[in-house]
């Protein structure tokens, strides 16, 4: 039997703590929850949302409808031919979680994405990336439940149209629910360590184990991010612009300093922070909320902040970036 709570406050729900709440909220801790959700009677036509840790998701007011609460549990090996492991997860499995157990088992692949707050469902849609490195390169394939069929499909890697923080489920919200996701981990895995902050860290290290490697990240996270306990945000607000080799080789000319990593031969990605730091928005408040102190990319909620305050914030921090060096900021999380 299906429990719905009423009148919810979804300050607990989110890790940017903002003061909304939800007209109804139900638990889904299996397949099964869903297909009741979609084909009740009474839930059938009511508008729905899927929400794991909330850790990417902005609610700029009261939610009208459901709140689909995921925690779908489970971590298993499905497959080991001693080289390739087949990890089966629950897309309710909190990710951290599953970068420690993997990093246990010195299972290769997704020690660089250590502490990004979120579960397993969720990282799919964002293909969450950090240093060097995208969930996308280690994802076999996806149990999703499609909401337009009521029926659950298997998506390989290539159906998922993974691109930078962009993914077919991003695109399509309301029609795939992920329900279990697969990784191909390696045993003997080679360590990414292209990002620059990551090589002189380690560089005392002839041949970094994988415990090294997830405990310098986990090192420079915390140097750098604040704790949302402390300090309630969704992590990066804006994803880092990419222009091309004109517009790169203008700005260069004004600004010398300007960094600049190159994708294609004509495609060039600025880190976002560098720009709202350069238009004075680091550490600056702003009604209950502001700009994090020590990361431009991170708004923070100083004192039961509104959702729409927070948008308010972005709205004018993407605002001041296109000003100042005709460049548009793209927000991350997803906006309701």
């Amino acid at each position: 039997i299906m429990k719905i709570l009423e009148n919810v406050s979804l300050q607990n729900f989110s890790t940017i703590k903002a003061n909304q709440s939800a007209k109804f909220m139900t638990r889904i801790s299996k397949l099964n929850d869903l297909k009741n959700v979609y084909s009740s009677d009474l839930l059938g036509n009511t508008k729905k949302i899927v929400l794991g840790m909330g850790s990417n998701i902005l609610f700029t007011s009261d939610y009208s409808g459901i709140i689909l609460l995921m925690e779908i549990k489970g971590i298993k090996i499905i497959s080991d031919n001693g080289s390739d492991i087949f990890l089966q997860v629950g897309a309710g499995e909190i990710w951290e979680d599953l970068v420690e157990y993997a990093v246990s088992q010195n299972l290769y692949g997704i020690e660089n994405l250590a502490m990004i707050p979120g579960t397993a469902g969720a990282a799919p849609v964002q293909n969450i990336g950090a240093y060097g490195m995208e969930v996308k390169n280690v994802i076999h394939e996806i149990e999703v439940f499609d909401t337009k069929n009521l029926k659950s499909l298997t998506l390989n890697n290539k159906d998922c149209k993974f691109s930078y923080r962009n993914s077919l489920f991003k695109q399509n919200p309301q029609q795939y629910i992920i329900c279990n996701v697969t990784l191909k981990l390696k045993r003997d895995g080679i360590p990414v360590l292209t990002y620059k902050a990551l090589q002189e860290h380690l560089s005392d290290l002839k041949s970094p184990s994988i415990k090294d490697i997830y405990n310098t990240i986990c090192e420079i996270r915390n140097s750098k991010l604040p704790d949302p306990e402390i300090f309630p945000n969704l992590g990066s607000f804006f994803k880092n612009p990419e222009i091309d080799i004109e517009i790169a080789d203008k700005l260069k000319n004004i600004y010398p300093d300007i960094p600049f990593f190159r994708i294609t031969s004509n495609l060039f990605r600025i880190p976002a922070a560098w720009l709202i730091d350069k238009c004075g928005w680091k550490g600056k408040k702003y009604n209950n909320c502001g700009v994090y102190s020590k990361h431009a990319l991170i708004l923070v909620n100083h004192c039961n902040a509104k959702g729409n305050e927070i948008l308010d914030l972005a709205e004018q921090i993407k605002a001041s970036v296109s000003q100042k060096f005709n460049i548009i900021l793209e927000f991350e999380p997803h906006i309701v």
